[in-house]
C-alpha cells in the first residue's frame, strides 16, 4: 500500500516523501530525524497505533501537520483524532485522488 500511494503522489504532486515508517513506533523516529511539514499515517499500525503515535509527534514537532489515512475514518475516532492534534481524517475509500487534495489544501493554507 505504501509503496503504491508513494508512486502515486510522486506522479501526480509536487510534494516530497522524506521518509516511510513500516509502524507507529518509527513514524515517531522518522518525523523526529526529517522534520516533515505532513505526516501521513493509519490508524491502524503494528507496535504504537496512528492516534498515540500522532499525539507523540505533535507534542515533538507542532507545527507538522497530520492526515490520519484510514479503513476507519468514522465518526468514532474523530474526538480522539482531534484532541491529540490529528489535522484531517481521511478514509481509504476517498483514495489516493482524495488523499492528493488533502494534501495540497492543508500544505496551501
Amino acid at each position: 500500500m505504501r509503496a503504491a500511494l508513494r508512486g502515486f503522489l510522486a506522479l501526480h504532486t509536487d510534494v516530497r516523501i522524506c521518509a516511510e515508517a513500516a509502524d507507529g513506533i518509527d513514524a515517531i523516529i522518522q518525523a523526529w530525524h526529517h522534520r516533515p511539514d505532513l505526516v501521513v499515517m493509519d490508524l491502524t499500525m503494528p507496535r504504537m497505533n496512528g492516534l498515540d503515535a500522532a499525539a507523540i509527534i505533535k507534542n515533538m514537532l507542532p507545527a507538522t501537520r497530520i492526515i490520519m489515512f484510514t479503513l476507519n475514518g468514522d465518526l468514532a475516532i474523530q474526538a480522539p483524532a482531534e484532541m491529540v492534534g490529528v489535522d484531517l481524517i481521511l478514509s481509504k475509500a476517498d483514495g489516493a485522488t482524495g488523499l492528493t487534495n488533502a494534501l495540497q489544501s492543508l500544505l496551501a493554507g
